[in-house]
């Protein structure tokens, strides 16, 4: 998903798990700097707090808590993309978009 401006609110509450992998995308636009995410983002990963302003993947195991999530800077459009590895969750969840 696009995310085109400093998200409203800009964090998502609470912390969740899955009984799957995760990998989420974090790509920035800029073709001069595409390592520049475009904005800083903090999250929390099994209780540890992550920041980056990097183009970046995050491996989430399954069952490992995760959030809440911040953006702290916003500077220019940024792409967000969760992933799965479980077929039918993931089935579920392209049927809903």
């Amino acid at each position: 998903m696009w995310v085109w401006a400093m998200p409203s609110p800009a964090s998502i509450e609470g912390s969740h798990s899955h009984d799957y992998n995760e990998i989420v995308l974090n790509i920035g636009s800029d073709p001069e700097n595409p390592a520049d995410l475009g904005a800083e983002i903090e999250a929390y990963l099994g209780g540890e707090k992550q920041v980056t302003d990097q183009t970046s993947a995050v491996f989430i195991p399954k069952g490992v808590k995760h959030g809440p999530i911040k953006w702290t800077k916003f500077t220019r459009r940024t792409s967000r993309c969760p992933s799965c590895s479980a077929p039918a969750t993931l089935q579920k969840l392209c049927r809903a978009a």
